[in-house]
């Protein structure tokens, strides 16, 4: 199952969740790596935490099925 998030009004469906520290080069986060870690998992944007970055996918419409009991 999915692991989602609600962050500004909006619902974000987590592609992958990386450690901070994974793009870390001279002591500083390197924010140039990070994006462009975001456009190869195709992802429409990243958000963090204290330690990660969540690499995200908009939910824009959520989909469903009626299912019919007869």
């Amino acid at each position: 199952m999915d692991k989602l998030i609600n962050h500004g009004g909006i619902l974000w469906r987590i592609k992958k969740e990386v450690s901070k520290e994974t793009f870390i080069i001279n002591e500083e986060i390197n924010y140039e790596f990070v994006k462009s870690f975001k456009e190869y998992l195709n992802c429409d944007h990243v958000l963090q935490n204290q330690n990660n970055f969540l690499f995200v996918e908009e939910i824009s419409e959520l989909e469903f099925e009626e299912i019919n009991e007869s």
